[in-house]
């Protein structure tokens, strides 16, 4: 199926708004049961326990959502800033999800 660049579009806002929404919800639920829960520890909280090692999703879709989380959530604590830390085939890899999505 050859999709239209509209077609695409609309599908990446859906994900990102279900995103969204699940990760309100979330910080939600936490915020009822402590009110100095902030919604940025619970942002990076859910992201790591989705866990690039454990293999619940794909690489490049973790990147993804790392990349999404990270244009959205100020104090969010993404990918891209902890490459100097990472091994060097992380880098590469990284680095090449970068260039397939256009920075």
């Amino acid at each position: 199926m050859n999709l239209t660049q509209e077609q695409k579009a609309k599908r990446y806002d859906y994900l990102e708004a279900c995103i969204f929404e699940f990760l309100q919800d979330k910080a939600q639920d936490e915020k009822a049961v402590d009110s100095t829960i902030r919604t940025i520890d619970v942002v990076n909280k859910w992201m790591d326990k989705v866990d690039l090692n454990d293999n619940i999703i794909p690489q490049g879709i973790y990147f993804l959502l790392d990349k999404i989380l990270k244009e959205s959530y100020d104090g969010y604590i993404s990918m891209k800033s902890c490459l100097d830390i990472m091994p060097t085939s992380d880098q590469l890899k990284y680095m090449n999800f970068e260039k397939k999505i256009g920075g």
